[in-house]
């Protein structure tokens, strides 16, 4: 009979291999955050075309934060450090809506970020569907969507080891709206092209 520690070191290699393959894979998906808040707002609307997106309020990127209620595009909120909410863009597409913030905020340091929500409709009200929250601190950073394709593009500042104020890398998504959200399709990381 074969001992114990001989059967896990015969059989360590293909997990060694398996589990390098993981980290690879992980370390190559954009440094985008994805989630599925499935928050509904309380008033009804008979389409997302009915929806004033610049006044506006969204969910705040912080848990215990106030939302960010937009008046003509933008929220300020100069109580905790600053604060910046602007909205960049609402694309309509069939019974859906993408909406574009960036979030500034400076205190001891400083972040921005890209925030997007996917709209839809439940039972006549707006519901968020999908978030996207991905770094804006990189040059050529920022999103686009294509209303033909329903593809949305992310570039947004590679998580690498590059410094807080001189990012190196920039991540490229392409996600493609399937079903009720988006799917990634593709992803590739770049040199963050000089100023």
């Amino acid at each position: 009979m074969e001992s114990f520690f001989r059967y896990v070191a015969r059989r360590s290699i293909p997990v060694a291999v398996l589990f390098m393959y993981a980290i690879a894979v992980w370390g190559q998906s954009p440094a985008v955050s994805i989630t599925f808040p499935a928050y509904q707002y309380a008033e009804h609307v008979q389409s997302l075309g009915d929806v004033d997106f610049r006044n506006f309020s969204y969910p705040s990127l912080y848990d215990s934060g106030e939302p960010y209620q937009l008046h003509n595009g933008s929220y300020k909120d100069e109580a905790a450090g600053h604060l910046e909410v602007t909205l960049n863009h609402a694309w309509r597409f069939g019974a859906y809506a993408l909406v574009s913030l960036d979030v500034f905020s400076a205190g001891g340091s400083s972040s921005n970020y890209g925030l997007m929500y996917l709209f839809g409709l439940k039972a006549g009200r707006p519901v968020i569907q999908q978030q996207f929250v991905y770094d804006l601190q990189a040059n050529g950073s920022g999103a686009g969507f294509n209303g033909k394709t329903r593809s949305l593009t992310i570039k947004a500042r590679s998580s690498d080891d590059s410094p807080h104020c001189c990012a190196r890398h920039l991540d490229i998504a392409t996600y493609v709206f399937q079903g009720d959200n988006f799917e990634l399709l593709k992803s590739r990381t770049v040199p963050v092209a000089s100023k």
